[in-house]
């Protein structure tokens, strides 16, 4: 599977992929995680794939980069 916000290979990923929750019953997508992080922050956009990312995913994701040793990024802290 493609990570459909980098097209990079999910299998691939030096770390685990992150599970970006859809809404209105959608799913779940493995998605780039790190990727996700530095495009929000650098590009200061928090609609990924079509949809706002919720204070929850916002959560999940530093958390996520905290657990994976992505890096001291957090999107919390740029709120």
């Amino acid at each position: 599977a493609v990570c459909p916000v980098s097209s990079f290979p999910v299998s691939l990923l030096p770390y685990p992929p992150f599970r970006l929750r859809r809404s209105a019953g959608r799913g779940v997508l493995f998605v780039d995680g790190a990727f996700i992080v530095v495009r929000v922050l650098a590009e200061w956009n928090f609609e990924i794939l079509g949809e706002m990312l919720t204070e929850e995913e916002i959560d999940r994701l530093d958390a996520y980069t905290r657990r994976c040793k992505l890096g001291t990024f957090r999107l919390r802290h740029a709120l």
